[in-house]
């Protein structure tokens, strides 16, 4: 009898390598789609061949009918990757600010390995398309709130695609996923908190980095800096922060005892707004009265009505490219510019 079972385990773990190894449908939209995964629908697919550390795989493009939480159905578009050296591997890459593309706010470097290690890469627009920043997406044109695409933001559709993808990856491979990780910074750290929170058994290990837990408050910090560039005056264009910040880091490079072009401490920086205003008969790297202003509000916490911090305020340094004052135009909305592109193309 133990004969039997012996015999008995090792056909099914020769059958399922045989599985594993065996040829991956045609990276086609027709073959794709005829692997019929429930609620999954690809728009689009190609073979990339390998170039450098990254290996060859298949890139889709594709909707997810997203399903439950007593709400109607809704869509979300998704990006996938599967390498043609699957390690039965699945990582999941969040997005940042109110979505709405398929920009990961996943770490550069997990990104770009991720392919070589064998994992199956997947992203999705949770539910919405917008442009990361405004959230429109959210109200009908009647100004009621489309349920729908609210709950697909916060959980819904990173489940579904979840659940999905997997799938999908089994069924494109005939091998079970065995390992799936999530990742994801800002609101991508949010999404990651909330599947850990709701959805426990979806993921072996979850990175969360950054998480954006609480809108209300980051939509007041917004709200207050809105308000401070109602002026067209206090608007500081890019070629000016650079400027600024080129005065800032001569001032407080070598404060931590190297001067390597970086502050590595910028609490010890004692540069203030108020430092960097015009003074007479000065025009070039240096703020008017309502940019000053407006640079101060940047730099302030804000605090509730006992005095307590709500939000910690924001660097006096490296304020121009991507994790900067400049974030909005020099990250986002230029990829914008741009279109979707898939996630290992994209830089943090």
């Amino acid at each position: 009898m133990r004969f039997r079972f012996a015999l008995a385990c090792v056909a099914a773990i020769f059958l399922a390598g045989a599985a594993s190894a065996q040829a991956a449908p045609s990276c086609r939209v027709d073959a794709l789609n005829a692997l019929n995964v429930p609620h999954i629908t690809v728009t689009d697919a190609k073979p990339v061949a390998a170039k450098g550390a990254v290996p060859a795989h298949c890139e889709v493009l594709g909707t997810l009918v997203t399903q439950g939480a007593g709400l109607p159905d809704g869509s979300a578009r998704f990006s996938m990757q599967l390498p043609d050296g699957w390690k039965q591997r699945f990582l999941y890459l969040g997005v940042g600010g109110n979505a709405g593309n398929l920009i990961p706010s996943a770490s550069a470097v997990d990104r770009q390995l991720a392919l070589g290690k064998g994992y199956v890469m997947v992203l999705t627009d949770t539910g919405h398309i917008g442009d990361g920043t405004t959230a429109k997406w959210a109200r009908h044109p009647d100004g009621s709130l489309d349920r729908v695409k609210v709950a697909d933001f916060f959980h819904r559709a990173t489940h579904d695609m979840t659940v999905a993808g997997k799938a999908f990856a089994q069924a494109y491979y005939l091998a079970p996923v065995l390992h799936a990780y999530f990742d994801g910074c800002s609101t991508g750290g949010r999404m990651a908190m909330i599947e850990a929170e709701r959805y426990p058994d979806d993921y072996t290990g979850i990175i969360a980095g950054d998480p954006a837990m609480d809108y209300n408050l980051n939509l007041g910090r917004v709200a207050l800096q809105k308000a401070a560039l109602q002026k067209a005056s206090a608007y500081i264009p890019p070629e000016l922060l650079a400027q600024i910040d080129a005065r800032v880091t001569a001032q407080c490079d070598a404060i931590d005892g190297a001067r390597d072009g970086l502050v590595q401490n910028p609490a010890r920086c004692p540069v203030k707004a108020e430092d960097l205003q015009c003074k007479a008969g000065q025009t070039a790297a240096c703020l008017n009265p309502d940019q000053t202003a407006f640079l101060k509000i940047y730099l302030t916490p804000i605090r509730d009505r006992q005095g307590r911090q709500l939000y910690a305020p924001w660097q006096l340094t490296h304020l121009v490219g991507a994790g900067g004052m400049g974030f909005g135009r020099s990250r986002l909305a230029a990829r914008l510019e741009t279109g979707p592109r898939s996630p290992g193309q994209l830089d943090g």
